[in-house]
């Protein structure tokens, strides 16, 4: 059984606009190796690209800080908002030496299949999302060589977190992105330094209504 969109209702999965901030890159291209494109795509601004008073003081930036796991933040089917409140807390709420990104992951059909998530029932059957979003760190030295990138996502029934090479290949089968099936279904991924999504991200969610439906 597929359980397909649950970013916006069943019924519109998969038709009409995923989101505004999703750009094309190479189906295979892992996220970390976009960080590069993301710091000069977005300028970087440290700190000072970082949150508003105001933000510190809304209640999605205190919710995030005062909820006792990171777990707890997930509020199902708003993947983004609650990828927000998680890079507030990780970036505000304790001390890190990690760089954080926002990933946005869709395809041109707005049909990605995701394995083990939450949304569906059977891990072995894929939750088709119109789009999704997670956190991506990565530390801000590399030890010998090593990828040390891990994916927060929320969503997911992995270990939180889990290391990116892991979640790339259990969550993104190779049997969904044979060549029959790449064009239409294989992820997209466009990446963002979190500073910066904490500090301009607004959504009003025009993106979860079908113009034609209603």
């Amino acid at each position: 059984m597929l359980v397909a969109g649950g970013q916006r209702s069943a019924r519109n999965a998969c038709k009409g606009r995923a989101t505004d901030a999703l750009v094309g890159v190479e189906p295979n291209q892992h996220p970390h190796d976009m960080s590069e494109h993301a710091d000069h795509a977005l300028a970087d601004g440290g700190a000072e690209g970082g949150a508003s008073e105001a933000i510190h003081k809304s209640e999605a930036a205190l919710t995030a800080i005062s909820c006792s796991t990171e777990r707890e933040l997930r509020v199902p089917c708003y993947c983004e908002e609650n990828v927000w409140r998680l890079a507030y807390r990780r970036i505000y709420g304790r001390e890190t030496n990690e760089r954080l990104y926002v990933v946005f992951v869709s395809n041109e059909e707005r049909c990605c299949p995701m394995f083990s998530q939450l949304a569906q029932d059977d891990p072995d059957e894929p939750c088709l999302w119109d789009y999704h979003v997670l956190l991506l760190s990565s530390p801000t030295s590399a030890a010998n060589g090593v990828d040390k990138s891990l994916v927060w996502d929320i969503d997911s029934r992995l270990p939180y977190p889990t290391p990116a090479s892991v979640y790339l290949a259990t969550v993104f089968r190779e049997e969904c992105f044979r060549e029959e099936y790449r064009a239409r279904l294989a992820p997209r991924f466009r990446v963002i330094r979190a500073e910066h999504y904490l500090r301009y991200f607004f959504s009003d969610r025009k993106h979860m209504f079908d113009s034609e439906a209603g």
